[in-house]
């Protein structure tokens, strides 16, 4: 700045000895007069613009330091330190296979060899085939399991969430058609409206998956009114079935939230024919 300063200074002396050869032996005040407006005002107006100039990109370069500063503060607040991690034992990792196998596989193939006549390992191994998609072996274990037991509704009903997550939907409405006898009256489980609107639901019937879960809410209305209740609801399940679970009731609440919802449930649930083989039509 101060150099530039000094080159206007050295201009406008040069500019003012051209202009202004000699002063002139009278007339002073008219003289300086001119030398003010013709030199130092347009020299001063120069300077001027010159400071805010330099002003300007100084200004510029701190604003430029500030954000890099800052950028650099918050990448360090949300980035680990490596070295201050503390080390961890790493679990081995297995030689590649085409069977999975983990811990709690291992420990169900164990109870399974111990006792070949208990159905529990064998409906819990069942379930964890189906969700890797291993299908042929879910079924086998299943269809052991129904020889074996005589609590054959919990076999059908777990048996149901495995086709689910095979996704073979229709199949799985119809196995837990078989998981309970309506008789006398007495509703299904509580389980049941919450398994078959997901089973209605992606088979393709979408009137009957919504009166299903109309159902489901009657029952449990605390915990199936809210998205926040699902959650909780079904902490258990895994992913998908939730997933599922919340596209019906996304629709649900669009279509039966503050109707005549019990209504159009009982017009939907309700069977056309009214001879007696049709009492547990669903």
């Amino acid at each position: 700045m101060e150099t530039v300063l000094g080159i206007l200074s050295l201009g406008c002396f040069f500019c003012h000895r051209r202009a202004f050869p000699s002063p002139p032996k009278e007339n002073w005040k008219s003289y300086l007069n001119q030398v003010f407006r013709r030199l130092f005002f347009p020299a001063f107006c120069v300077s001027i613009l010159f400071f805010c100039y330099f002003s300007f990109q100084a200004m510029n370069e701190r604003l430029k330091d500030a954000e890099n500063l800052l950028k650099r503060e918050n990448q360090s607040k949300t980035t680990p330190n490596l070295r201050t991690l503390p080390y961890a034992e790493l679990t081995s990792i297995p030689a590649t296979s085409k069977t999975i196998s983990t811990p709690f596989l291992h420990e169900l193939n164990k109870r399974v060899e111990a006792d070949p006549k208990d159905a529990v390992p064998l409906v819990e191994r069942g379930y964890l085939y189906a969700i890797w998609g291993n299908e042929a072996e879910a079924m086998e274990d299943f269809k052991r399991a129904l020889v074996l037991t005589t609590n054959k509704p919990s076999v059908y009903r777990s048996m149901g969430w495995a086709l689910l997550n095979l996704n073979r939907f229709q199949e799985a409405r119809d196995t837990w058609s078989k998981a309970w006898e309506p008789s006398d009256g007495k509703p299904e489980p509580s389980w049941a409206p919450r398994a078959m609107a997901i089973a209605c639901w992606k088979s393709g019937d979408k009137n009957e998956a919504l009166a299903w879960y109309q159902r489901a809410v009657e029952r449990n209305p605390e915990s199936l009114l809210s998205l926040e209740g699902i959650q909780k609801e079904t902490i258990s399940w895994n992913i998908r079935e939730q997933n599922w679970l919340i596209e019906v009731y996304h629709t649900w609440k669009r279509t039966y939230l503050d109707r005549d919802s019990v209504r159009i449930m009982n017009q939907r649930l309700q069977p056309t024919n009214s001879s007696p083989s049709c009492k547990t039509c669903r």
